[in-house]
């Protein structure tokens, strides 16, 4: 609505790029940065934040990457995620899907995340 437009005008108005962090159906800050670049590189940390300091094995989990408009951008943030995960995962693919216009509706056309969801054990 209007308060999320205005926070979108006054993000792009200050130069900084909002985080968000969905979890178990809520959504949470995840922190601000300067550029898209600097986002980016603050998720790789958050994600490994994730696993190490709740001593998670990240390889006991699905691990994907979403992404709206620019398929290009998150073929270089997927390969970049992989690379950052090579000290604590031995994962080396990752599958990427496109999000759809719901959610595009707030964060614009171009969103990149990562989801992770624990795989079920029987």
């Amino acid at each position: 609505g209007r308060i999320g437009k205005a926070m979108g005008t006054a993000a792009s108005v200050l130069g900084i790029k909002p985080m968000i962090v969905m979890k178990e159906g809520e959504i949470f800050s995840g922190g601000i940065a300067r550029s898209r670049r600097k986002s980016l590189d603050k998720l790789y940390v958050q994600i490994k934040d994730h696993f190490v300091s709740n001593n998670l094995n990240a390889d006991d989990y699905e691990i994907v990457v979403g992404y709206g408009y620019d398929y290009k951008e998150a073929v270089e943030f997927r390969d970049a995620l992989l690379e950052s995960m090579k000290e604590y995962s031995n994962r080396t693919t990752m599958d990427m899907y496109q999000i759809g216009a719901t959610v595009s509706v707030h964060t614009g056309p171009y969103p990149l995340g990562v989801g992770l969801l624990k795989k079920y054990d029987k």
